[in-house]
C-alpha cells in the first residue's frame, strides 16, 4: 500500500486505498444464456508506472471464440445476453479540516519551505509523486459513509459515473 499525497484546492487528501472492481450482472434486457469466454485483464496492465493506475483500455471482454481473438462489442455481448460487465474504481483517502492545514502551512513556512511547493516532501526523503500528463476528466462522487456505500448497482448512478463498459 502506498500514500498519495493530492493537492484539491486547499485540501490535501492522503489515499490509502484505490480498488478496480469489475462485475458480471445478469442481463435483464436479454435472459438468454449463450456460450461464450469472459476475457480479463491482468493486473500487470491496470499499473502505468511505478505508482500510476488506471483501467486498461481492454480490461473485460466476451468472445464466442476460446482464444478470445475476436472480441464482441459490447452492444453485440448485450443482445446476445452476455452478463452485462459493471466496473467501478474505489479511492478511500483522509483529510483534516482547515486549522490543521493553516497549522501545517505556517509550520513549513517556519522551517523555510515554500508550503505551495513539494519542498516538505523533499525534505522529509518521501519520494514525488505526479498526477497525468494530461488532465483527465474525473467523474467523482463523495461518500460520507465510506466503505459502506457504493454504487449500490443504481442504474442512473452507474451510467453517470461510467460504470459499463
Amino acid at each position: 500500500m502506498f500514500h498519495l499525497l493530492i493537492p484539491i484546492t486547499i485540501v490535501i487528501v492522503i489515499v490509502d486505498g484505490i480498488k478496480f472492481i469489475l462485475r458480471c450482472l445478469p442481463n435483464t434486457y436479454n435472459p438468454h444464456k449463450p456460450e461464450g469466454y469472459l476475457f480479463v485483464s491482468p493486473a500487470e496492465e491496470f499499473r502505468l508506472g511505478a505508482d500510476s493506475f488506471q483501467w486498461p483500455y481492454r480490461s473485460a471482454y466476451w468472445s464466442l471464440d476460446p482464444s478470445g481473438t475476436f472480441p464482441l462489442s459490447t452492444e453485440d455481448a448485450n443482445m446476445l445476453g452476455f452478463p452485462i460487465i459493471h466496473i467501478e474504481t474505489r479511492i478511500h483517502g483522509d483529510s483534516w479540516d482547515d486549522r490543521v492545514y493553516d497549522a501545517l502551512r505556517r509550520f513549513q513556512q517556519v522551517k523555510g519551505l515554500n508550503p505551495e511547493s513539494q519542498e516538505t516532501a523533499i525534505n522529509l526523503g518521501h519520494p514525488l509523486y505526479k498526477l497525468a500528463d494530461e488532465e483527465v476528466p474525473l467523474t467523482c462522487v463523495e461518500l460520507e459513509d465510506w466503505p459502506w456505500r457504493h454504487c449500490n448497482l443504481d442504474i442512473a448512478l452507474c451510467q453517470k459515473l461510467g460504470h459499463y463498459l
